[in-house]
């Protein structure tokens, strides 16, 4: 794994015509796939539409393709998986034979990166329930080396009770064969503090190209192992080998709704990278947590990241102000170890975590947003903000669009440095909100150093029935925010929500 700061510096010399990604496709009458972007890339890069074509494959679970199909590309591109393949997605099939979904980018232009930024929403027709991630796992271009490496993903909030069982999808590459030394995987649950030794188990990842598969801890392992974490504070490694890039789309399912509730993994930090300030009081790294009632946010920091003391100032911000409360205690956790790591943020509020000094420069964390009636929260796989972080001035998500949703917007505006902004002023940001039948424009005031938030109705917004929206909008004035957005229900708690692109 490269350090931080190298692994961004590289980006700027990628060449790719082609980007992927793989997405678990759910055998279930009641759950709707939705693949969900817009054309960032004639937005972003100046690649026109006529220029790009998206191109979907559906496996089987033996990995044979059994339907692809090409689409072109708009402003906005909401394509229901369900309706445009004509195999059946129920469960009655035994085995369940459906797999996964490989989305392709394909373009005569550079587009870059080789993960495009696409979405996922997974909606329960019964219930309402609706989840989501972006592109995560994906097999290599031509252009990329290849070679066996083993891999430990991790990171997400694992729930075992009499509702939920963890679950991870795992594929393999379309060229190299696992020989039956290779492909099996090893599975470890670990429970939160006290020293306790890992729960241990092996899963056979099979040997064809294409192949995937989901699997469900409360298969993997005893009803004995079960029993005892039941109910507990747990989180799960899985280390294969891949020639691909191994990112699982992992989550929980539902026992009673069967559903899955979607995000992605990240992976076991194993190298040491670290980063320190250059100059004094420089913040090397912090973590926004941006929040709005109703939601209260609870996000995780598993243990799986470099080892180090990690000692934060929190700094409470409210929305469209500069004014701060600086905290009269540190919070002080261990990366590595034993004990997964808290926050919270449950009032309408940014707190920021600072660190001053030496740390390590990934810090992975989860955002679980959650209502008081939401059946699962949000698990939106984020982290601490290095000081290696590339400027960045184009901003884009999407939202909810259907009855009785709202879906909160947040841009956080906030420096590693203790140097004056570029402006003392606020910034006002146009943001753009559309689907395929309305285009409208609303402006938020930014702080030169805080945040703000936005809400957006459908109902009021859009035209309803059009299932999702996008939103973009670029700031050349500061280029250090950073965006998140959440979509909920306050009648049924259903909720989603995912980093901004």
């Amino acid at each position: 794994m490269k350090d931080l700061k190298n692994a961004f510096l590289a980006r700027k010399t990628w060449h790719n015509n082609r980007s992927s990604t793989v997405f678990p496709c759910f055998n279930s009458n009641a759950t709707v796939h939705y693949l969900v972007f817009q054309n960032y890339w004639s937005w972003k890069s100046k690649i026109q539409a006529d220029q790009i074509r998206v191109v979907i494959h559906l496996y089987n679970s033996e990995g044979v393709a059994l339907e692809t199909k090409e689409f072109d590309v708009d402003s906005h591109n909401c394509i229901n998986l369900n309706e445009e393949f004509s195999v059946s997605f129920d469960n009655s099939q035994d085995p369940p034979n459906l797999s996964s979904f490989e989305v392709e980018i394909i373009s005569l232009r550079n587009l870059g990166f080789p993960f495009p930024g696409v979405m996922l929403f997974c909606e329960d027709k019964k219930s309402g329930e609706v989840t989501c991630v972006h592109s995560g796992g994906r097999r290599l271009n031509s252009n990329e080396a290849r070679y066996l490496k083993k891999y430990t993903e991790t990171n997400w909030l694992a729930i075992q009770n009499q509702y939920f069982t963890p679950f991870f999808h795992v594929f393999n590459d379309s060229v190299e064969l696992l020989s039956d030394n290779e492909r099996m995987a090893e599975v470890s649950v670990n429970r939160n503090c006290g020293k306790h030794s890992p729960f241990n188990a092996t899963v056979d990842l099979g040997v064809a190209p294409f192949w995937s598969k989901v699997f469900y801890i409360k298969d993997i392992f005893s009803q004995k192992v079960l029993d005892q974490i039941n109910g507990k504070e747990i989180w799960i490694e899985v280390q294969f080998k891949t020639t691909a890039f191994p990112r699982m789309i992992v989550g929980n399912y539902d026992l009673l709704q069967d559903f899955h509730y979607i995000t992605h993994s990240f992976g076991k930090v194993e190298s040491r990278d670290y980063i320190q300030s250059s100059v004094p009081g420089e913040v090397t790294s912090f973590l926004p947590l941006l929040n709005a009632l109703p939601l209260n946010l609870k996000a995780k920091s598993y243990p799986t990241n470099a080892p180090s003391t990690v000692k934060s100032i929190i700094y409470e911000y409210p929305p469209a102000s500069e004014v701060n409360q600086k905290s009269s205690e540190p919070h002080v956790f261990e990366s590595r170890g034993d004990a997964i790591n808290s926050f919270e943020n449950n009032s309408t509020s940014m707190k920021l975590y600072n660190i001053v000094g030496k740390c390590p420069a990934r810090l992975n964390v989860s955002y679980n947003y959650s209502l008081q009636n939401s059946r699962h929260p949000t698990d939106i796989a984020t982290g601490f903000k290095s000081k290696d972080y590339l400027p960045k001035e184009s901003h884009w998500g999407h939202g909810v669009c259907k009855k009785d949703f709202r879906t909160l917007i947040f841009v956080r505006n906030i420096s590693h440095s203790n140097e004056e902004s570029n402006s003392a002023l606020p910034i006002i940001i146009d943001i753009e909100l559309f689907n395929r039948v309305l285009s409208k424009s609303i402006s938020l005031q930014i702080p030169s150093s805080g945040w703000n938030f936005i809400e957006i109705n459908p109902e009021v917004d859009f035209v309803l029935g059009k299932e999702f929206f996008s939103w973009r909008f670029k700031d050349k004035i500061s280029t250090r925010m950073e965006t998140f957005w959440v979509s909920y229900n306050i009648h049924t708690g259903a909720i989603c929500g995912e980093h901004g692109f």
